[in-house]
């Protein structure tokens, strides 16, 4: 957060100690409203760097597990369609053997 706070101190014409408890507040409600996962994002922020790589990161392995979980759940949607398709089958056969 030092980035954060000398600029604060500089703009705002704070003390440290001011500019520091100022930058605190801040990020504290701003990560009461962010989900967690945006935490370090901010942290990152605070510290100069720019938003973004390791969010993104993060995103794409969430689409990447969500993209599995999603076929796999189709793969087992056609396999028991497959199956009952089947199981049905059999059951007109055996009704027309009667």
């Amino acid at each position: 957060m030092k980035y954060l706070i000398e600029l604060v101190k500089t703009d705002a014409g704070l003390t440290d100690e001011q500019a520091t408890k100022a930058v605190e507040s801040m990020m504290k409600h701003f990560k009461s409203r962010f989900p967690e996962f945006l935490h370090s994002e901010l942290d990152k922020i605070a510290d100069g760097s720019d938003f973004g790589d390791s969010f993104r990161d993060k995103f794409e392995a969430f689409r990447d597990k969500l993209s599995y979980a999603a076929k796999q759940t189709g793969e087992k949607a056609e396999g028991l369609a497959e199956e009952i398709k089947i199981r049905f089958n059999e059951f007109l056969d055996s009704l027309k053997k009667k």
